[in-house]
């Protein structure tokens, strides 16, 4: 009796001794346990810290045109996006994502990215400054028109909108709708080329598509020769159609029309290059034998110097000079854009010097990949020109 009354003691006591050690043994584990949450939590807290002081590229800007800390935009005459649902275009590509920035520079080759969206669901914007009063506007005015996606169901419903700005740029008017009467086209007017005349007249070139209906594709799809017209309007708001075509190309899309001394030049997109055809009232283009492989759809102005500046779409936005408006020197790059795709340049030079530039951007994903244009720019299906003179 006494030998198991020994030995249950034992039992005890060794049970008891095991029973300390492992809780003395869970007591460290949770220590260590919770050292290293609290560990792991400040390194959160710390790298937390360090991002939010990193600037975000191209802040976006909300539906009531506020930045995205809820800073009140100063372009408070920024026209509003339309939040009435829209159907997806067929054949027009992400159409509904293209907005129109307007950036300037006192430099021509050089423009920085604006990151302020001026119009949304618009695309490939043209602007024209005024250099003589007229019902459109008083001298020094700017004029900005774009087809307009607000209500787009299909090829053949987009408008072409129009904004004006009586500060350089600083400030546009909402949008509104032109009218146009007259037009021999199936489809809507698009790509428009403004320039004023002497007498004050305004004088819109544009692209003619024949293709109407949720299926037939964008106006760039359309099959056969695709024909530039013009149009004319004393006060920017209601067209009249000139009689006739400017010129009529396969696969051209996205005329721009300069004049340089007593000749007329348009400039047309055919992918990632630009035809060149001159005139000398304006009205009948023939084409030359030159192209601008600097980029497609084209913009061009003048300079104080009568120095051609043209500037296309190529990866960013390229640009390059010329004293014919026919043979340029190498391009170079002008804007560049992280995340976007970026087009559609329009280039006027303001009574300061200083050159305005809108143009079309495109959202592409990723913050950290710089311009990709061929996601934006049309694709053609016409060949080279034969023989042609080229120029870089």
């Amino acid at each position: 009796m006494k030998q198991f009354t020994i030995a249950l003691i034992t039992a005890l006591v060794t049970t008891v001794v095991i029973v300390a050690l492992a809780f003395t043994w869970l007591r460290f584990d949770i220590a260590t346990l919770t050292n290293t949450v609290e560990e792991l939590e400040a390194k959160v807290e710390a790298v937390e810290d360090i991002t939010s002081t990193i600037p975000q590229r191209n802040q976006r800007f909300g539906p009531g045109g506020e930045r995205g800390d809820g800073q009140q935009s100063g372009n408070t005459n920024v026209q509003q996006p339309n939040t009435k649902d829209s159907e997806q275009p067929t054949g027009g590509g992400d159409i509904l994502q293209h907005e129109v920035y307007v950036t300037s520079s006192d430099n021509p080759d050089s423009f920085e990215d604006s990151d302020e969206v001026v119009f949304e669901k618009a695309s490939v914007p043209e602007a024209v400054l005024l250099h003589t009063d007229s019902e459109a506007g008083d001298v020094g005015d700017l004029l900005m028109y774009f087809p307009s996606f607000e209500k787009f169901s299909g090829a053949g419903t987009e408008n072409i909108a129009y904004s004006r700005s009586a500060d350089n740029g600083e400030t546009w008017t909402t949008r509104a709708i032109i009218t146009m009467t007259g037009k021999e086209n199936a489809g809507a007017p698009v790509d428009p080329s403004l320039v004023q005349l002497d007498d004050g007249t305004l004088r819109m070139y544009f692209f003619g598509s024949e293709n109407v209906g949720a299926g037939a594709g964008g106006p760039a799809a359309q099959e056969g020769a695709h024909v530039i017209y013009s149009a004319v309007s004393s006060d920017g708001v209601n067209w009249e159609v000139e009689e006739g075509e400017r010129i009529a190309l396969e696969d051209i899309t996205d005329p721009e029309v300069i004049q340089l001394d007593d000749t007329w030049i348009m400039y047309l997109s055919q992918g990632q290059k630009s035809l060149i055809a001159t005139s000398t009232d304006g009205l009948n283009f023939e084409l030359t034998e030159s192209v601008w492989n600097g980029g497609g759809v084209p913009g061009a102005y003048v300079d104080a110097d009568n120095i051609v500046h043209i500037y296309g779409c190529k990866q960013g936005i390229s640009t390059a000079t010329s004293t014919d408006g026919i043979i340029f020197e190498d391009s170079a790059t002008a804007i560049t854009s992280w995340g976007y795709a970026i087009c559609d340049p329009s280039p006027v030079l303001l009574e300061d010097g200083t050159v305005l530039m809108v143009y079309k951007k495109v959202e592409v994903g990723n913050p950290n990949t710089p311009n990709t244009p061929n996601e934006v720019t049309p694709e053609v299906k016409g060949e080279d020109i034969p023989d042609a003179q080229t120029s870089a």
